[in-house]
């Protein structure tokens, strides 16, 4: 090769490489105005999905302190708050476990479980919650094998899946149904959830598990949400080392799928499912008991005491660890303990270790505003018998006052 020739070959390599640079750098910057884009309306969303559950709950409260307001209007303002609570909560929730996963911090509990529980739960959770909001033209349908499918992976974080898929697809569907269920198939256990909603264009379903990603095309109706659920979701599904898709079509609807491996499974007949279910509708059956409730946030203390005061339990009440101790060592008849975690002076798992101390057979239950994925596994760890986050579900503290007393 002579003298020109090379100069040449090297000015078309240089060309070629200053090509495939420009185009790698407009590419880069495109993925960084769409990510800056996405940021940008993400925290718009956050800040609309934020306030309006918080109007509804300051307005309605300040309602309910008129003396003037009506018995049913009442009852209304108070479903209103309850809804918007739940709203809000279950916001909090997303938004700390997508920090969690962004920090590589979200943990995941394998323990075996009912797979068929765990759809039937949902049904029942969510059928009244449908009527309400679509006045009966939307039905629920559950669609499960007879035979119990019981599996060993983390059945918080899949209901927790089912459960932001649900709620898009009650979003999204103004009529027709909503399916519920899974089937077994290679080995895989597939979640399912089909709608006949709004569907989505297929510019869309690329993006749709991407972070912040929202589709605002229908100008007509505001579809509200923060466009964390679906990445949230996937980064669920992958946790779990398993998968998420998406087929949908305009106008009809859609299906998501969710697929995990069959960890242990085990297919069986039982009515023990239907004796649990029975028992739950039936209402609960607590025995006449005492519990030492050792909190130091008096509101917190008084919620307590008025579910305790319905279920004609004794209640023995601490606002902090030495009072909470002397009063077991003073009342060996205490049945359960409902212990805070963080109390002035010394913690929950310090108080925990002078109750066993003193009958180590106590169960004593966490109960704490510190709901962060892995705060459970530490008391678990530590020896608590169990644990419930704050706010406090009424019917789930009732839940577990049913099973350890």
């Amino acid at each position: 090769m002579d003298f020109y020739s090379a100069i040449l070959l090297s000015g078309a390599t240089a060309y070629v490489l200053m090509t495939m640079a420009k185009r790698a750098y407009t590419t880069q910057y495109k993925k960084a105005k769409m990510a800056d884009k996405l940021k940008s309306s993400f925290l718009a969303n956050m800040s609309h999905e934020i306030r309006t559950p918080l109007n509804a709950i300051v307005g309605f409260s300040n309602l309910l302190a008129d003396g003037t307001i009506k018995e049913e209007e009442r009852e209304e303002y108070i479903a209103i708050i309850n809804s918007s609570n739940e709203t809000l909560l279950q916001l909090i929730d997303d938004i700390l476990d997508v920090s969690m996963i962004e920090a590589n911090q979200l943990k995941t509990n394998e323990e075996p479980f009912s797979v068929n529980e765990l759809l039937k739960k949902l049904e029942m959770t969510y059928q009244p919650i449908l009527a309400k909001k679509k006045k009966n033209t939307v039905r629920l349908k559950l669609n499960i094998p007879a035979e119990n499918h019981i599996i060993t992976s983390d059945p918080i974080r899949i209901n927790q899946l089912m459960v932001n898929l649900l709620n898009n697809a009650i979003k999204f569907t103004e009529k027709g149904f909503i399916e519920i269920g899974f089937y077994l198939k290679n080995n895989t256990i597939r979640f399912f959830i089909k709608d006949t909603g709004i569907g989505i264009e297929q510019e869309h379903l690329e993006h749709l598990f991407d972070r912040f990603y929202k589709i605002e095309d229908d100008k007509s109706k505001l579809y509200r949400g923060t466009g964390i659920g679906l990445y949230l979701c996937k980064k669920i599904a992958e946790m779990l080392n398993g998968t998420i898709s998406v087929t949908s079509e305009p106008g009809k609807g859609s299906e998501f799928i969710f697929s995990i491996s069959a960890k242990n499974l085990v297919v069986k007949h039982t009515d023990e499912s239907k004796k649990k279910l029975n028992l739950q509708a039936s209402g609960f059956s607590i025995p006449d008991s005492t519990v030492l409730l050792i909190e130091d946030d008096l509101n917190s203390r008084i919620y307590f005491r008025k579910i305790m005061e319905e279920l004609h339990l004794t209640i023995l009440e601490a606002p902090d660890g030495p009072s909470g101790i002397k009063l077991f060592k003073e009342n060996p008849d205490i049945a359960l303990v409902l212990l805070d975690i963080r109390l002035p002076g010394i913690s929950g798992f310090d108080v925990l270790k002078e109750l066993k101390k003193i009958n180590p057979n106590i169960p004593v239950i966490a109960q704490t505003a510190f709901a962060m994925a892995g705060d459970k596994e530490d008391c678990m760890a530590a020896g608590f018998k169990d644990y419930i986050s704050k706010p406090v579900n009424r019917h789930k503290l009732i839940q577990l006052l049913q099973k350890y007393i």
